[in-house]
């Protein structure tokens, strides 16, 4: 188990004995090309999303992709959230000085520094329902 209970597809979690490969390595390269990933493997889920970056998929999708935060390699843990319900709280006032928006995620609440926007995000935990592939 990690973080709470599991959900999804486990991968590698029984070591040794095969196990399913996780949805977002199985996906990565479709992934990429539609939604923006990071990687966030700290305890408390320690991500950031450049700006610009983000508008570069504003303006190739509208709001018709989403901000993944994964939190593991090794099994199905990760954020699938849609830009459309994320952009409530990435806001202009909420990028730090380099231009990014930089957060945690502990017991589900996303919160971004430093201007503590924050996201209840329990239900995009493991919610690849969102995704297109």
């Amino acid at each position: 188990m990690h973080r709470g209970v599991p959900h999804g597809r486990l991968a590698y979690a029984l070591a040794g004995l095969g196990g399913i490969v996780p949805y977002i390595a199985d996906n990565i390269a479709k992934l990429r090309r539609r939604h923006y990933i990071r990687n966030a493997t700290a305890a408390n889920c320690w991500f950031d999303f450049a700006s610009n970056k983000v508008n570069d998929f504003v303006r190739r999708y509208g709001d018709d992709f989403c901000l993944v935060i994964n939190a593991s390699r090794e099994l199905d843990d990760a954020y699938v959230i849609p830009y459309s319900i994320g952009r409530q709280v990435f806001t202009q006032v909420a990028l730090d000085a380099r231009g990014r928006w930089v957060g945690t995620i502990l017991d589900s609440n996303l919160v971004l520094v430093p201007s503590h926007n924050s996201l209840r995000v329990a239900s995009y935990h493991n919610a690849f329902k969102h995704f297109r592939l």
